[in-house]
C-alpha cells in the first residue's frame, strides 16, 4: 500500500495573504451589490429586510458571490426585484401602479387565480374587474364575505367579473374556504411552505404553480423554485445548462443539485431566471471585471436601471394544468426532425392529397 503524501502546511504569510484575497472578493461582490441597491433608491444603512423576515441586501450578495460571480451580471443588469420594495401608497408591482395592490392572503390569491392562462395585461385587467365588483363607491375592500355577497351564482358572478367559468367557480371556492376558517390570514402567514401548500392545494383550480406565485410575490418566502413555471425552466437553461431542453419532472433532481449552493435564496434566483428568459443575449460573467473601478460600474448600474424592466411588473403567466403538456411539448419537440424541403423546380411530378387534408409544400 503507497502512503499518503502528507498535505503541506501553509505559512502564516500565505494563509493570510489567501484569507485576503477570499475577502477582497467578498467584499467587491458586497459594494458592487451596495451601488446597485442604492440606483435604486436604497442607502447603505437602509433596511432590506422582507415581510418574511430575511434580507435583500445579503440575499443578493450571497447568489452574486457564487460560480465565480456567475449571477452578478444578472443582478446589475436587471436591478433589484422591485417587488420586494414597497412604498407607501405604490403597488409593489411596477406595471400596474394605477392599481391596488393586494393587501390580504385573499385579495392575492383572487388575483392569481385571475390572472391563470392569460399574459400579463389581460391579468391586470381581470385583477381590475374583481376590484370594481367587489368595490363599494371609492373603498377599497374585497372580503372572502363581500365577494360571496356580490356573486349570487357562479353564472352571474362569472360575466360580471369577465372571468371563465372555472376561475369564478375557484374563487367563490377560495371565499368559501375563508368564511368557513379552513383557511385564514394567520394560518397562511405563519404556516411552513409544506403547510401552506397542503392548505391551498384544497381549493378547486390551484395547484403548485399558483402555491409558489403566492408564496414567492406575496409572502416573500425566500427559497421558492418554482420549475413548474416554463419562464423559469429557459432561464435556467440558458444560464446553467448550456441552452438544454429541462423538464420539470425528469431533471428535478439535476436542478436542484446544481443550484443547492444558491439554497436558501432560490426565490432571487427565480426573479433573475425570468428575466435571463427575456433576455436576448447572455451576458458574460462579471468574474473578470470585479476589479473594476466602482464609478464605471455604478454608472452601468444605473444605466441598466434606468433601462432596464421590472421582472415584477406582471405574475408569470404559466399555469398549474398546463404545466405537465408543456413539458411533454418541449420534450417532443426537440427530438421533431425538420421538415424535408421540396425544391419545385425539379421536374418530379408532386403527388396532389386529398382536398380535405391539403397541405400547402414549403
Amino acid at each position: 500500500m503507497t502512503p499518503s503524501t502528507p498535505k503541506r502546511k501553509l505559512s502564516s504569510r500565505q494563509a493570510a495573504n489567501n484569507s485576503s484575497r477570499a475577502s477582497v472578493c467578498e467584499e467587491q461582490v458586497k459594494q458592487r451589490v451596495e451601488n446597485i441597491l442604492t440606483a435604486a433608491g436604497i442607502q447603505s444603512n437602509q433596511s432590506t429586510q422582507t415581510k418574511a423576515g430575511w434580507c435583500l441586501r445579503q440575499g443578493l450578495s450571497h447568489i452574486g458571490s457564487l460560480d465565480n460571480g456567475l449571477l452578478l451580471s444578472r443582478i446589475s443588469q436587471h436591478g433589484v426585484p422591485t417587488f420586494y420594495l414597497k412604498k407607501e401608497g405604490q403597488c409593489r408591482h411596477g406595471a400596474t401602479q394605477d392599481i391596488k395592490d393586494p393587501k390580504s392572503c385573499f385579495q392575492s390569491l383572487c388575483r392569481i387565480i385571475a390572472g391563470q392562462f392569460v399574459s400579463g395585461k389581460s391579468a391586470q385587467a381581470a385583477w381590475k374587474r374583481l376590484l370594481a365588483l367587489s368595490a363599494a363607491g371609492e373603498n377599497y375592500i374585497m372580503t372572502p364575505e363581500r365577494m360571496l355577497e356580490v356573486a349570487k351564482d357562479v353564472e352571474s358572478f362569472q360575466k360580471e367579473a369577465g372571468l371563465t367559468k372555472n376561475k369564478a367557480r375557484s374563487i367563490l371556492d377560495l371565499a368559501q374556504h375563508f368564511c368557513d376558517q379552513k383557511l385564514t390570514e394567520e394560518m397562511l402567514e405563519s404556516s411552513s411552505e409544506e403547510e401552506v401548500r397542503m392548505a391551498l392545494l384544497q381549493i378547486k383550480g390551484i395547484g403548485p404553480w399558483s402555491c409558489d406565485m403566492f408564496l414567492l410575490f406575496y409572502l416573500e418566502r425566500p427559497n421558492i423554485l418554482p420549475l413548474g413555471d416554463l419562464g423559469v425552466r429557459k432561464g435556467l437553461a440558458k444560464q446553467f445548462f448550456s441552452h438544454s431542453t429541462i423538464c420539470a419532472k425528469k431533471d428535478a433532481t439535476k436542478i436542484q443539485k446544481r443550484l443547492e449552493l444558491y439554497s436558501p435564496y432560490f426565490s432571487l434566483v427565480s426573479y433573475y431566471m425570468w428575466r435571463v428568459a427575456d433576455t436576448p443575449e447572455m451576458v458574460p460573467s462579471d468574474a473578470a471585471s470585479l476589479g473594476n473601478s466602482s464609478k464605471g460600474n455604478l454608472d452601468k448600474e444605473q444605466t441598466n436601471e434606468k433601462n432596464g424592466e421590472s421582472a415584477s411588473e406582471t405574475l408569470p403567466s404559466s399555469v398549474d394544468s398546463c404545466d405537465d403538456f408543456v413539458s411533454e411539448i418541449e420534450t417532443q419537440t426537440s427530438c421533431v426532425a425538420q421538415p424535408t424541403r421540396i425544391d419545385l423546380s425539379s421536374p418530379r411530378k408532386r403527388t396532389r392529397l386529398p382536398s380535405r387534408s391539403r397541405t400547402v409544400t414549403p
